[in-house]
């Protein structure tokens, strides 16, 4: 097992909804609260890891900017082992912790060719991220291992692998697309009502699997138009709130075109589970974000298996989103304080993108009272006159 871990050189493990809507105030000073993570191995020249995410960067290097905490840090570098396979790391505010890994060259290995369609999973080898992504080739010791491959907007994929020393092995692989739904929430903190349709959406999100959907709640500017998270996204808030012409809260649609009760959970439950039963749409989105620096960047990628692209009443928008919201005091007369699913704008235009091209790439400054660890980004394809929507994915 020891040997494993060296091969994959993750070596180093870091010791490290909702009726109303409000927008949070935080402290300026709590974000500022980072620190810098200094890797170095021997031999150089490895990927580093940081919470089972790749940095892209190699040692030796500085990984900046590092939340104040524990955190896990790991080095990959193919054909080497280490003799531990992470480490725990404490970073402290404005300090550099420093990270060393002692690596050996693998000299009775058999090699893995690892293939996938579509490209660009991130292989992971006995529950440890490699940091590479297919196509690639890895170097490991013979034996037995577990091998996965994980891509957004695709089903990950668990094989059980066999090698034997000093041979090659062609691994050729195809991902299902992870077909997942969209609930659309509309609602503000001054409606009543909407405190029951929360009630129903959090019993809801406790009894089924958040992997098969998502969900986004815009807040409308009625009946109180000093809502807080109305009032940090009115024009994309407006767009949708026109779109679909809605005239009460709360409103509820499920991928678009379906009308849910949001004050009735049997009616969320079984629309879900008929509109999923028949989702089997033969386009993925595959989204990536990469947060930094108080900046964001976000990836896009589009697979058609089945020329469905060519229409052009299809769009593409993608938003974010925030959780885990909370008020000391209600933001509204609904006597709701915490929020979850809160819509925060469309990095996309509002109206959507047409679709005429398999990648789209977006930037944004990330706004300080906003908590990147409890937001997600959404991205969904929307026929935009019949209202459906075609697939969601999240990041």
């Amino acid at each position: 097992m020891r040997h494993l871990f060296f091969f994959l050189i993750p070596i180093g493990i870091l010791l490290i909804f909702g009726c109303g809507v409000k927008q949070p105030v935080e402290n300026d000073n709590e974000q500022k609260q980072t620190g810098h993570l200094f890797v170095e191995s021997d031999p150089s020249g490895a990927e580093i890891i940081l919470d089972d995410t790749p940095t892209s960067q190699i040692t030796p290097d500085t990984v900046k900017n590092i939340p104040a905490g524990k955190h896990v840090v790991k080095v990959y570098l193919d054909g080497f082992y280490s003799d531990r396979d992470s480490v725990i790391v404490q970073i402290q505010t404005d300090s550099v912790a420093r990270a060393f890994f002692q690596l050996q060259k693998i000299l009775n290995y058999s090699t893995l060719n690892i293939h996938s369609e579509p490209e660009g999973a991130l292989i992971y080898l006995n529950n440890q991220n490699t940091g590479k992504y297919t196509p690639d080739t890895l170097r490991v010791t013979p034996g037995s291992y577990q091998l996965r491959l994980v891509k957004n907007g695709f089903v990950s994929l668990d094989s059980t692998i066999e090698t034997a020393q000093n041979i090659t092995v062609d691994l050729n692989f195809k991902l299902d697309i992870h077909q997942r739904l969209l609930f659309e929430s509309f609602a503000n903190v001054s409606c009543i009502p909407c405190v029951n349709a929360t009630e129903n959406l959090h019993k809801f999100v406790e009894e089924h699997a958040e992997t098969d959907f998502v969900i986004m709640e815009y807040f409308a500017n009625w009946p109180n138009p000093n809502d807080p998270f109305y009032k940090a996204a009115a024009k994309d808030v407006n767009e949708r709130v026109n779109y679909y012409n809605i005239q009460t809260l709360p409103t509820l649609k499920l991928n678009g075109a379906v009308g849910v009760d949001p004050g009735s959970y049997d009616d969320i439950v079984s629309k879900y589970s008929q509109t999923f039963s028949q989702q089997n749409s033969q386009i993925a989105i595959s989204l990536r974000s990469r947060f930094s620096n108080n900046h964001l960047s976000v990836s896009v990628e589009l697979f058609d298996y089945g020329n469905f692209m060519s229409n052009s009443d299809l769009r593409l928008f993608v938003a974010i989103t925030e959780d885990s919201i909370h008020f000391d005091s209600p933001p509204g007369s609904n006597g709701l304080q915490d929020f979850e699913w809160v819509f925060r704008g469309f990095l996309s235009p509002k109206e959507g993108i047409t679709l005429d091209s398999s990648n789209y790439n977006f930037e944004f400054d990330w706004k300080s009272n906003w908590k990147y660890e409890h937001s997600k980004i959404i991205a969904f394809i929307q026929n935009i006159n019949s209202k459906q929507i075609i697939q969601t994915t999240f990041d």
